[in-house]
């Protein structure tokens, strides 16, 4: 009898403990995501004839999703799995730093040094750039990538290492003066692996294998120091062409530190737990990963080690992206909520941090309305008297050698960047303006007599002065004036500027004809992503002696003419028709 009671006794607190496990289980699958919904997001990649890419979600140290989407190899149909080792781009650059912070917690290097202290072969550039300036991208060092690219590399090149060290250590001069803005800039991260290199005296790829990736269990990360390393289940690169139509999308890069990391989506899940309990490191490594640069003026910037620190919708986000050739990568964490998304992709048409965030808004739906139950209040711009409107009407020409449009419609004050769009500038005082809902700022100098001087573009992290212009029409004679042979020594690369038909442009034996397009006086604009324009610099006399190349991250690199005549080509031919090699 005893017996029967205690079995049912035991029987009765299984069936309320098994239902107690039910309610609780039924209730965490309706308050799980539909996790179909990320599903979705990859469904055009999730086929046999598309390359794809491999997810992972994290929530409180546990990975709740994880799901590879497309193939790996589509030359023999091999699909994208768990052992899928990806190209992972500019997620290389949090390693770089984290090996810094390391050594530099350790106390074998000074973040605060100047980089001759460990590189006495780079050129004195007339101003102190230090080991904490190359993080944060704010040492005015010229990018690699751009450098390789006007010396006639192309991006299906091998560049190796010593390529890109050759580039940097050629350069005599800076964007601007280190630490006074922020510009990002791959070469900085190529000199922070070299230093590491220097100061343990191991080679890059052995040093991060023994302290941070075999440590964290990262059995398939690496830095590829040698593109012709064979590596086992590698993932190829592929990108789509105007057909839609996949073509493979070559990289040879034996070059590290910016870029170069293999690793895979599990390995970076581990890697992510890391930022997170501190097994690599500890919490001093955690806490630098983390720590934003500041600029000379006490201004802070986004950029942290290797990291971006922002938000999306409310929420505080650390997160990278890549892009090299085909392969995509993404990392982004929201470290309050102890949630984290990895991406990692061999197809060029998905954009990595979008899609991130994508999979973030499916998970943290409640958060976000608990952020924006509160949302910001709308600023208000101040009345300004109509006189000042009309004084700041007009074209500017940016430091990048872009153009802006101020313009006085009725009462308003709109700004037009380089698409078609115009936004209302919003007054915070006479002279300074804001565009509601963005960060971009304005403000205009004026002179003792009331007339604009400069004006200054605020952005983010950024501020790019401007002047105003009158655009002047272009002659023939002008062209003609330009045409000849250019060199640069700092990158040891020629270009001739050849005037025909009318059209102006830049002639290299890699490139064939670049044509380039008037902009103001002496300076005419380009369309390819390494370089936005030439601007032509003339002696005391007024004869041409040289042009400044501009890209996005390289300012006025110095060609000198010669006296060469330039390469001549058959009258009936058209050297400014685009190619479609």
């Amino acid at each position: 009898m005893m017996r029967r009671r205690m079995f049912q006794l035991l029987l009765v607190i299984a069936v309320v403990l098994g239902g107690s496990l039910y309610l609780k289980n039924c209730g965490r699958k309706k308050e799980a995501p539909d996790q179909s919904r990320v599903d979705e997001l990859f469904s055009e990649w999730n086929r046999p004839d598309t390359p794809g890419a491999g997810v992972a979600v994290i929530r409180d140290g546990a990975v709740v999703f994880r799901k590879d989407y497309g193939m790996a190899n589509l030359e023999y149909g091999i699909p994208i799995t768990p052992e899928a080792v990806f190209h992972a781009a500019s997620v290389s650059k949090q390693f770089t730093a984290c090996a810094v912070a390391m050594l530099a917690e350790q106390g074998q290097l000074s973040l605060d040094a100047d980089i001759h202290t460990y590189l006495p072969e780079l050129m004195d550039f007339g101003g102190v750039v230090t080991v904490r300036h190359l993080i944060h991208h704010t040492s005015g060092l010229r990018d690699q990538l751009e450098l390789a690219a006007m010396a006639g590399f192309r991006l299906d090149d091998v560049i190796s290492q010593d390529h890109v060290w050759n580039l940097i250590t050629s350069q005599k001069a800076l964007n601007f003066v280190p630490g006074s803005e922020y510009m990002y800039c791959n070469s900085g991260y190529t000199l922070l692996a070299e230093i590491v290199a220097r100061v343990t005296g191991e080679s890059f790829r052995d040093w991060t294998r023994k302290n941070i990736f075999d440590p964290l269990g990262m059995l398939k990360t690496q830095f590829r120091d040698d593109y012709t390393q064979v590596v086992a289940d590698a993932a190829c690169s592929y990108e789509p062409d105007e057909s839609g139509a996949y073509k493979k999308k070559v990289l040879s890069y034996s070059n590290f530190g910016a870029t170069g990391l293999l690793t895979t989506v599990d390995d970076m899940v581990k890697w992510l737990l890391n930022m997170e309990n501190g097994r690599v490191g500890g919490p001093e490594v955690g806490r630098l990963m983390l720590e934003q640069g500041t600029l000379n003026d006490g201004r802070m910037i986004s950029y942290a080690f290797g990291l971006e620190v922002g938000e999306h919708r409310g929420l505080k986000t650390v997160d990278h992206d890549g892009y090299d050739a085909g392969f995509r990568s993404a990392l982004l964490w929201f470290p309050e909520q102890r949630f984290a998304v990895v991406m990692l992709s061999n197809n060029g048409a998905v954009d990595p941090g979008e899609t991130a965030r994508r999979i973030a808004d499916i998970y943290l739906s409640r958060e976000y309305e608990e952020k924006e139950a509160s949302p910001a209040p709308v600023r208000k711009g101040v009345d300004v008297d109509p006189i000042f409107l009309d004084k700041y009407d007009g074209k500017y020409l940016l430091e990048n050698e872009r153009i802006i449009t101020v313009s006085r419609e009725g009462g308003r004050l709109l700004f037009q960047g380089s698409g078609p769009d115009k936004l209302e500038l919003l007054a915070e005082s006479d002279t300074a303006f804001f565009i509601q809902g963005t960060d971009i700022k304005l403000s205009f100098e004026l002179n003792n007599v009331g007339m604009v001087m400069r004006l200054v573009l605020h952005q983010r992290d950024r501020e790019v002065e401007g002047k105003r212009i009158t655009v002047t029409p272009f002659s023939p004679e002008q062209a003609v004036s330009y045409a000849g042979t250019y060199l640069s020594e700092e990158l040891g690369a020629v270009y001739s500027v050849v005037y025909d038909k009318g059209r102006l442009g830049l002639r290299h034996m890699r490139y064939g004809d670049i044509p380039l397009t008037h902009l103001i006086g002496d300076t005419f604009r380009c369309d390819r992503w390494w370089l936005r324009s030439v601007r032509f610099i003339k002696d005391e006399e007024g004869r041409v002696t040289g042009f400044a190349m501009t890209g996005d991250r390289v300012r006025n690199l110095r060609f000198d003419k010669a006296g060469l005549a330039p390469p001549q080509r058959p009258a009936e031919s058209n050297p400014f028709q685009e190619s479609k090699a």
